[in-house]
């Protein structure tokens, strides 16, 4: 994230964007009970949302506490599931946050991660 960061500020020195993806935030609390700390202060068990503050990014309007790992084809992984992908932003507002299950027509699992949305108003 770190290397990420330092190239985004030589590239567009603090242009409002936003970044997202799978982060593979496999540190943080997955437990029902734990969750609120997801938004609230995930650099506690996950350095890389300390970098991201720092460089001026938020998260908390951004994001949902919603686990976004789920059983892919290969029956892989298994419960509990951790919220691994995330979307942070700088200088945007963000809405209309959304989990949407990464399921076909059918309802079979594309992947072991569900697609993470947001509205983003410059």
């Amino acid at each position: 994230m770190a290397n990420l960061l330092r190239a985004l500020d030589a590239l567009a020195p603090g242009v409002a964007c936003g970044i997202g993806g799978g982060l593979n935030t496999k540190a943080l609390p997955h437990r029902d009970d734990d969750r609120h700390l997801l938004l609230e202060a995930p650099e506690r068990d996950e350095p890389l949302f300390a970098d991201l503050r720092s460089a001026g990014f938020a998260w908390t309007k951004s994001n949902l506490v919603h686990p976004t790992q789920r059983t892919s084809p290969m029956e892989k992984p298994k419960l509990p599931f951790g919220k691994l992908d995330w979307i942070a932003v700088r200088g945007v507002t963000a809405e209309n946050t959304q989990v949407v299950p990464a399921l076909d027509e059918q309802g079979r699992a594309l992947s072991d991660h569900e697609m993470v949305t947001v509205d983003l108003r410059f």
